[in-house]
């Protein structure tokens, strides 16, 4: 009997000095997924830097091609009123014309 507490004795040794290691080994693989170096956190300031940058980019295109549109429309709502203008003047130009050929005649 002494033979076997003497391996269960050392067996639980064992155990604790194992138990240690490994609760150590899982912290260590925990804080290496854990950018904790200043290098690793200005790289991602300067990646997110570089994203919120692209999408102010983007904004900004979005923002003048619907200025762009708009003022495309502007300019046909106003060639638009030309033509009705234009053609309103004629119409009274040739109205004008029909009254003094009737009172002519």
């Amino acid at each position: 009997m002494d033979s076997l507490e003497k391996l269960l004795a050392e067996l639980q040794t064992e155990y604790k000095e194992v138990q240690p290691q490994q609760q150590q080994s899982k912290s260590t693989t925990a804080k290496s997924f854990i950018p904790s170096s200043p290098k690793s956190a200005s790289f991602m300031d300067n990646l997110l830097a570089e994203i919120k940058a692209d999408f102010a980019e983007e904004d900004a295109a979005i923002e003048l091609k619907k200025q762009q549109e708009l003022e495309q429309k502007r300019i046909r709502q106003e060639q638009l009123k030309a033509k009705q203008l234009e053609a309103l003047k004629v119409e009274i130009s040739l109205k004008g014309k029909r009254q003094t050929s009737c009172l002519s005649s």
